[in-house]
């Protein structure tokens, strides 16, 4: 039990830590706040499992710097490319897209984000890592109960937040306007009349990718109708 909540709790840690990475490069991008990530709650699980899987899988590597970082690179390569892939076909959206940046692969992962995410490992695995299994270690029989309550708001959060992301892809799917203009702006104005968490999904990802994309679906089946 003392180990489940170990690591748990550095899921969690490292998932706020991904939460807050994102939100504050997306907010200066956007030059207004923006609370990133598909969770209501201040959490982005794909940095905690990414985390979890190069503590796992790098320890034996540790020694070599070089090593580490290139199976860093591939391992958070492929984590994010099926993560992308899975995402999408459950909640027909597109999370990210770096389709722009050079070296992409189909726009789900591309050369420099990895590298970001290669050197931002090394430094989970040689500086940050060791303080906070410390830190965890520290809390003695403490880490089972913070664990537990995490896990059940943690576990409540994934209920609210796929269900108000089936009510959006919902949105989309219901639409039969084949203006692409005005299905965007009716699904928008729908979210707002919608409560706090639709709102809340709406501001985090601006792009509305999943709305742009279920449009254009529905224009190519009307003008293949029409013909």
């Amino acid at each position: 039990m003392e180990i489940f909540a170990t690591y748990f709790l550095v899921f969690m840690i490292y998932s706020f830590a991904g939460w807050l990475l994102e939100t504050v490069l997306k907010s200066l991008w956007y030059r207004r706040f923006i609370n990133r990530g598909f969770l209501i709650g201040p959490c982005c699980p794909i940095y905690g499992v990414g985390v979890l899987a190069i503590t796992f899988l790098l320890e034996q590597y540790k020694s070599d710097a070089v090593v580490t970082f290139f199976l860093a690179f591939i391992i958070i390569g492929v984590l994010e490319y099926i993560t992308s892939i899975i995402m999408e076909k459950v909640f027909h959206a597109r999370w990210w897209d770096y389709s722009k940046k050079p070296f992409n692969v189909d726009g789900r992962i591309c050369l420099q984000n990895l590298l970001y995410f290669g050197f931002i490992s090394l430094g989970v695995i040689y500086v940050f890592n060791p303080p906070i299994f410390e830190f965890i270690k520290n809390l003695g029989d403490a880490k089972i109960w913070i664990s537990i309550v995490l896990a059940i708001i943690f576990v409540a959060d994934i209920a609210i937040s796929t269900t108000v992301l089936a009510g959006i892809s919902r949105e989309g799917r219901n639409l039969n306007k084949d203006n692409t203009e005005e299905m965007a702006n009716k699904v928008r104005q729908t979210l707002k009349e919608r409560n706090w968490s639709y709102r809340r999904i709406l501001t985090a990802f601006p792009d509305m990718r999943h709305i742009i994309k279920k449009q254009k679906e529905k224009i190519k089946k009307l003008r293949k109708k029409s013909k």
